[in-house]
């Protein structure tokens, strides 16, 4: 496809047969030029970025992350963020890296080009004007990083303080088609593993409940609404969450609803003789921020009845190390980067590998765990594609 502005690849014919499992309308026309136009749009960022943080002067000799981040006195919190630039820099090819872990110095290759990322943003929005809650968050969270960096702000503060809110509901909403699709797909996984019956669900950082429509929806679709017993819909968010009460109560009024608070860093309460497992867990791009998880799977597993799935959707990293556009939004967030990391199984924050995921998963007591669609041969063909759902049974 071409717009009027920027050229985008065909499709390689090689993912339609790998995704030819899943419907149709998960991973269409738009979503590929919408997302191959998104990326980029990120990928301009990181340059506009470089230069409006002055790193153009210092990379022209080799320096490490940490001498270049001394050099330009930004904050040690800003540390995550200034590597996802460099890194960003280096896979484009303007940035030569040398030697390994701390150590690792980075160069200039040539002079940064200048940034024509309104051109790629008026060329997403023509492809798709829905696509605009994403470029608007991405434009927020990089607007910001300067005053993070200098310590003026937390990003925290910055992207979720007073006027923000919006940008979140709109972001994460069905009606956003670069996340919806994250929704649908996990709920599309969700219904596939359900053993007839009744159902006992929870969900984990449900936030305003674009992914719970989601999943209400596919269980309509089988039939499977009244087979729900109790839907445990939690999120620590109290505004997310009472927004989200607030709505499905109204929609769904004889839903057996239970609304909570539960965090992935507190306690997930196992099953007792007063309460019931769960014969799903269902989370859509939260496990990943969970602090410790080697703590919080165990508990997820021990709070599923015996054969009961966790379901997560999560951006998938092809490779370890490779950059993905989108979190540049949560670079500048605590949240996103401080947790436990392992140099093997969690060497960074946020994303993982299909390599990763899994070994977590095993590990941690789940079988017949899956990673959807099949990311080990996608990230052959399109290296570029992330979305998935990673799954495991108790």
């Amino acid at each position: 496809m071409t717009s009027s502005l920027i050229a985008v690849d065909p499709v390689d014919p090689l993912m339609t047969e790998i995704l030819a499992d899943f419907p149709s309308d998960l991973f269409n026309d738009n979503f590929y030029y919408s997302w191959e136009l998104i990326d980029r749009y990120g990928r301009e960022w990181v340059i506009e970025l470089a230069h409006d943080l002055g790193l153009e002067d210092p990379l022209r000799e080799p320096v490490t992350l940490g001498a270049l981040q001394d050099r330009l006195n930004f904050v040690p919190a800003f540390s995550h963020a200034l590597s996802w630039i460099v890194r960003g820099l280096e896979e484009a090819g303007h940035v030569a890296a040398a030697g390994t872990g701390d150590s690792t110095t980075y160069a200039l290759q040539r002079s940064l080009p200048p940034s024509h990322r309104e051109a790629v943003r008026r060329a997403c929005l023509e492809t798709d004007p829905a696509n605009q809650p994403t470029l608007d968050l991405l434009d927020a969270a990089a607007r910001a990083y300067p005053a993070v960096a200098r310590g003026e702000v937390k990003g925290q503060e910055a992207l979720f303080g007073l006027g923000q809110t919006q940008l979140w509901l709109d972001y994460f909403s069905n009606a956003n088609p670069i996340y919806a699709v994250n929704n649908h797909l996990a709920a599309h996984v969700a219904v596939l593993h359900l053993a007839p019956g009744p159902l006992r669900i929870l969900e984990v950082g449900a936030g305003a409940g674009s992914g719970s429509e989601a999943l209400l929806a596919a269980l309509t679709a089988q039939g499977r609404l009244s087979d729900i017993e109790l839907y445990h819909f939690t999120e620590p968010s109290p505004f997310f969450r009472r927004r989200a009460e607030r709505g499905f109560r109204a929609a769904y009024p004889d839903l057996p609803w239970q609304f909570g608070g539960l965090d992935l860093d507190e306690e997930i309460p196992a099953p007792t003789v007063e309460r019931e497992g769960y014969d799903l867990i269902y989370a859509v791009n939260v496990i990943h921020v969970a602090r410790d998880l080697d703590r919080s799977l165990p508990q997820l597993r021990a709070a599923l009845r015996p054969g009961g799935w966790l379901v997560a959707a999560e951006s998938i990293r092809p490779h370890a190390g490779r950059t993905i556009s989108t979190e540049m939004i949560f670079q500048i967030l605590e949240d996103f980067w401080d947790v436990e990391l392992d140099p093997e199984r969690r060497p960074t924050p946020g994303f993982l590998t299909p390599e990763q995921w899994t070994r977590l998963f095993e590990e941690n007591g789940f079988v017949d765990v899956e990673v959807l669609p099949d990311h080990y041969r996608i990230r052959e063909v399109y290296p570029r594609f992330c979305t998935g759902v990673v799954c495991g049974r108790a």
